[in-house]
């Protein structure tokens, strides 16, 4: 009889489990279906809670654990309204970075075409293939896979858009914010929000469970803000 009632309450925690882990990926979905602004509303009107405040600073159950790579923006502060990503880079320069570069593009895109070439240069083609198709030698392939790589980058650091090469069709609601701005120092990306009291700064949540459950199984806090927090 009690092997029986333990194999019960095995089975209605793990249910329990299993009913948490699936509200949690439900919230979850809801959370990254949010706009940006949403979003950052959201963690403020989060983070200024009296509850969220207490697990911070008198309880210790939450801190913060910054993002590697990611460094304080300058004192000038960036608006989101407006800034949208159509910068271009300097693709001659980029061109010339290596004297074979050009004669190299000029021989595939002469045996692909135009409109594959465009799809090639954002990411709707297969490299290999395009490698077989034109019969690259070792060194051309590395000089084209070494162009594609800096092309890359430089849409990144710049801000380009990856489907600026289709704007025959551009969507009419589509509208592109810049959050962050993506730096190179050195051989490192540096990701620099464009405020500096934002999420990216901070960093993400980080709970110590078992500080938590030592708050339950002390009643620390009252029974209300412990179902506020499940």
């Amino acid at each position: 009889m009690e092997m029986g009632s333990l194999k019960q309450a095995f089975r209605e925690k793990t249910a329990q489990t299993l009913r948490q882990k699936q509200i949690g990926r439900m919230k979850l979905g809801q959370l990254f279906s949010l706009p940006e602004s949403e979003f950052r509303k959201l963690i403020k009107d989060l983070e200024n809670t009296s509850l969220f405040k207490e697990l911070i600073d008198k309880w210790k159950v939450i801190c913060y654990r910054k993002f590697r790579g990611v460094g304080i923006p300058s004192s000038i502060e960036f608006r989101e309204e407006g800034m949208f990503s159509s910068d271009n880079f300097d693709l001659e320069e980029l061109l010339h970075q290596n004297p074979k570069t050009v004669p190299l593009l000029q021989k595939i895109g002469q045996s692909i075409g135009k409109n594959r070439f465009n799809e090639l240069l954002y990411g709707n083609s297969n490299i290999s293939e395009i490698e077989h198709q034109c019969q690259l030698t070792p060194e051309e392939s590395r000089i084209f896979k070494d162009f594609l790589n800096r092309f890359e980058l430089e849409k990144l650091t710049s801000g380009a858009l990856a489907s600026s090469y289709n704007e025959s069709s551009p969507s009419p609601t589509a509208r592109d914010f810049k959050i962050a701005s993506i730096k190179r120092e050195g051989d490192k990306l540096i990701i620099y929000p464009h405020t500096k009291e934002d999420y990216l700064i901070k960093g993400k949540y980080s709970i110590d469970y078992r500080r938590y459950e030592e708050l339950y199984q002390k009643k620390n806090l009252a029974a209300k803000e412990l179902n506020r927090i499940s």
